[in-house]
């Protein structure tokens, strides 16, 4: 079953700002990232998670339409900085992916851990997600798990004042939220503090 974090980070919360790194060693606040125009962020699992890599594909192949929302996007992987550098090392993104060195910022924005294996890939709920997600993801490249295996994503927007506009924490491996979702909440009104 999964187990929420001590954080449950919510819609309307002010986003905690962790350190991050780039894969040349700089060191960033996740508020500069958010600071001029709003983030949208998005957790991977870790570095060789199939449904992760499809994932940052598909925001690749969207990338104009977050950009003509006024958006960046970045994504945070668990690793430091030459586990960041060694993933985009083939890949090419027009958003930057930045390393947190392990899952503690995963925890403080309220991302789940997994503790039986049918949370990770429940049959039920996920098993043509799955097929379809490997098929996707191999071309994308197939990774060695590396990280905490058991930690599970999630994709945040977050407005220039630090405030959360639209938050998905993660049920299963291949549990990401639609970017039609992720757009949407770049549209709608503010939320007021």
């Amino acid at each position: 079953m999964a187990t929420q974090s001590k954080s449950d980070v919510r819609v309307g919360d002010k986003a905690p700002n962790a350190r991050v790194i780039d894969k040349d060693g700089n060191a960033f606040k996740l508020s500069d990232l958010w600071e001029e125009k709003p983030l949208v962020l998005v957790f991977t699992r870790h570095k060789g998670c199939p449904f992760c890599r499809q994932y940052l594909g598909e925001f690749q192949k969207n990338y104009a339409r977050f950009s003509e929302k006024g958006a960046n996007v970045a994504a945070i992987m668990m690793g430091n900085q030459s586990a960041v550098k060694e993933f985009l090392t083939d890949r090419k993104f027009s958003f930057k992916v930045y390393g947190s060195g392990g899952n503690a910022v995963h925890r403080a924005y309220g991302l789940k851990r997994f503790t039986e294996t049918g949370d990770l890939f429940n049959p039920v709920k996920s098993a043509g997600e799955i097929f379809k997600s490997i098929s996707v993801a191999s071309k994308y490249g197939l990774g060695i798990p590396e990280g905490d295996v058991a930690q599970l994503g999630g994709t945040f927007v977050i407005d220039t004042d630090g405030t959360i506009l639209f938050a998905h924490q993660s049920e299963l491996a291949s549990d990401n939220a639609p970017l039609s979702a992720v757009l949407n909440a770049l549209e709608e009104p503010k939320i007021q503090s």
